[in-house]
């Protein structure tokens, strides 16, 4: 029982099961006023997010006896905010671009089996039900620290898995669905991503995106707009002008502690595995960035894209003398 006065109930399910069964034994549970905890230990197992649950690795009855066969691999996350700028690889999830807010995600955190048994019945970890917006799936069950459930919230109610969809769901589930004009080209061969998604195994390990129930809006001067020779460029746009030219400037500063050509080809220096890849590293995030920039939709959407480019380059040179600290490049 823990602090709250709640019952956690340990369900151990080695074998597979149903989701019917998964469903009724669950609300049997909570009818009984426990808490389920699913114990599974297939990453596709139906129990998962149907329920409480969370997972090990174990494949045979020998591995019990390691310690590290009952380390917890899924099941239990952390409320991260990430910021959404040119410095992640992830597309903002509202604007496709970069926002620079923060956007929440659920992250998998493992623990041992054992501190999760104490930490669920002292309250440390707590349950959590965050329900999808859209898509086939009904949400996500996960257990959090109180602290990490209380900022995710903000004061609101939590979802409930164990009622049926609200009213206004019912009602525009039930609406008719608009027909779609004839679509007469062969799609023959094309990856329509459905494939994808049924292989994707219920416990990706994935982290959970969150931004449409906990986002943070991005500073007053990444929102704003730079006027350039004409141009009102947007303030994203700039910033990942700003972010390329930094990493350009990280890669200039690696090449200069680099031996020179004619020593490396003489063998009286050499580059090292741990400086070489950092090299690597640092010309992959140059293009990844550059591509970035490329591809975002203001450039094309003009109508001269070479002097826009132009543009874009003294607001950096603009914003770079005005705010230094945008500037940063973090590798």
């Amino acid at each position: 029982m823990t602090p709250s006065g709640k019952k956690i109930g340990y369900e151990i399910q080695i074998s597979p099961i149903a989701s019917g069964s998964v469903d009724s034994r669950t609300r049997t549970a909570v009818n009984d006023g426990l808490t389920p905890l699913w114990l599974v230990t297939n990453e596709n197992s139906l129990a998962i997010d149907r329920a409480p649950w969370a997972r090990l690795n174990i494949q045979r009855w020998q591995d019990v006896g390691s310690r590290d066969a009952l380390r917890v691999r899924g099941g239990v996350k952390a409320l991260r905010m990430v910021r959404c700028d040119w410095s992640t690889q992830r597309e903002c999830p509202r604007t496709g671009t970069r926002c620079g807010g923060w956007h929440a995600t659920w992250e998998p955190t493992q623990a041992h089996y054992d501190d999760m048994v104490r930490m669920t019945a002292t309250g440390e970890l707590v349950t959590l039900f965050m329900r999808a917006r859209t898509g086939r799936r009904r949400g996500w069950h996960m257990w959090v620290k109180p602290s990490d459930k209380a900022e995710f919230l903000q004061g609101r109610p939590e979802s409930d898995p164990y009622l049926p969809a609200s009213a206004a769901d019912s009602a525009t589930a039930l609406l008719p669905a608009e027909p779609l004009p004839p679509d007469l080209q062969c799609h023959y061969g094309e990856d329509s991503g459905i494939r994808a998604e049924l292989a994707r195994p219920r416990d990706s390990g994935d982290p959970i995106d969150a931004s449409d129930w906990l986002s943070k809006e991005p500073p007053p001067e990444y929102r704003s707009t730079w006027n350039v020779d004409g141009w009102e460029i947007p303030g994203d746009v700039v910033a990942a002008r700003l972010a390329l030219d930094s990493a350009l400037q990280h890669l200039a500063t690696l090449a200069d502690t680099l031996p020179a050509g004619a020593d490396i080809a003489a063998g009286r220096f050499d580059i090292t595995h741990v400086r070489r890849e950092q090299w690597l590293a640092a010309q992959e995030e140059c293009r990844r960035l550059a591509s970035a920039l490329t591809a975002h939709p203001w450039l094309p959407s003009t109508h001269d894209p070479f002097s826009a480019r132009r543009a874009v380059f003294a607001a950096a040179r603009k914003a770079q003398a005005v705010e230094p600290a945008h500037a940063t490049y973090q590798p």
